[in-house]
């Protein structure tokens, strides 16, 4: 009895030992994911540039000045210019549309109209047909009594 009490006080202490070292490394783990960590260089690369280019161009634009109204006028007349090189270049641009749209559809039109003169064709052959197996049966309707069922099957 006193062998199986020492082993079971030698395995607590193994255990505790174990847990203690466990709980150790969990909270060394935590305190890493709490730490603050410095940001990735690409990030701080990045910023840098931005920030770089929003200095240089401050420096470089050339606001038009509101006291200088022949600068706005020139500027007026070069968005209006551009306005109406945008719509002309529209309007023709619209204009070949609508060409590339009316030879469509009469090429549309034209297959549609072939392929119902060719199912036309088709039926009004298929009716010839159907009257020519016919035509038998019902001309001669005062010999269709002397014909056996197998003439008239063969006929139909």
């Amino acid at each position: 009895a006193r062998s199986v009490s020492r082993d079971k006080k030698s395995s607590a202490t193994g255990q505790v030992a174990y847990l203690q070292k466990k709980a150790q490394q969990l909270a060394y783990v935590e305190e890493a994911r709490q730490r603050p960590r410095p940001p990735l260089e690409s990030i701080v690369a990045q910023q840098e540039l931005i920030g770089d280019l929003r200095r240089d161009a401050a420096d470089h634009v050339s606001w038009a000045d509101p006291q200088k109204p022949a600068l706005r006028e020139q500027r007026m007349a070069r968005q209006g210019a551009f306005l109406a090189s945008r719509e002309s270049r529209h309007e023709v641009a619209l204009q070949d549309y609508e060409k590339e749209m009316d030879t469509l559809a009469e090429e549309c039109q034209q297959k549609t109209q072939e392929a119902s003169s060719r199912m036309k064709g088709r039926v009004d052959e298929a009716s010839d047909r159907a009257d020519a197996l016919l035509d038998p049966l019902e001309k001669n309707t005062e010999k269709l009594g002397g014909k056996t069922e197998e003439q008239v099957r063969g006929v139909m």
